[in-house]
């Protein structure tokens, strides 16, 4: 055997007998917390030397184990909240609230454009303008700059590969992909 190994069973076989032959009497008493002054040393931390000697430290007094769990109060001064891990709980959430015609009072939503509704085909450049082929319900409409389709959409600006539109109703601009230079 190694030297470690016959350390380790002595080790073994001393705290047998302190387990065997100690003394087993419960403590007797209760433990109160006692305020020391700081000891007279030259070098004391911050906290040490901004506490004051006398300064106490509070400590609450013990409960009962039936009050616990009964989850009774402390005393008048400090009441006790205690959290009971495997009490029932309920997770369905709460009814959704009832809105009455009197709280809508909401402004009206801002109205906006509907999406184009024209299908883009081709285009050409014909005379240093540009043409671009659109389709709407089966009909197709060649358009270039400034023209209007239907008194309902103006075609502000060709410049491939954006189609700029304003819809006239609501003076809204709208933008068509028509792909980049061929």
């Amino acid at each position: 055997m190694k030297q470690r190994h016959v350390f380790l069973v002595a080790a073994l076989i001393g705290a047998g007998g302190l387990a065997l032959f100690g003394d087993k009497t419960p403590g007797s008493g209760i433990a109160v917390a006692i305020a020391r002054a700081p000891a007279s040393r030259t070098t004391l931390s911050p906290l040490a030397r901004s506490t004051p000697a006398s300064a106490s430290v509070p400590i609450e007094r013990l409960l009962a184990r039936a009050k616990i769990v009964a989850g009774e109060q402390m005393g008048s001064d400090t009441p006790t909240t205690i959290a009971m891990p495997f009490a029932s709980q309920n997770w369905t959430p709460a009814p959704p609230q009832v809105i009455t015609p009197a709280q809508i009072i909401a402004a009206p939503p801002v109205p906006t454009a509907p999406p184009l509704p024209f299908i883009f085909l081709g285009k050409s450049l014909s005379d240093g303008a540009w043409e671009v082929f659109l389709s709407r319900g089966g009909r197709t409409i060649i358009v270039r700059n400034n023209s209007e389709i239907d008194g309902i959409y103006r075609v502000d600006a060709i410049a491939p590969p954006i189609l700029s539109m304003t819809y006239l109703p609501l003076n809204q601009v709208q933008q068509l992909t028509i792909g980049i230079l061929d």
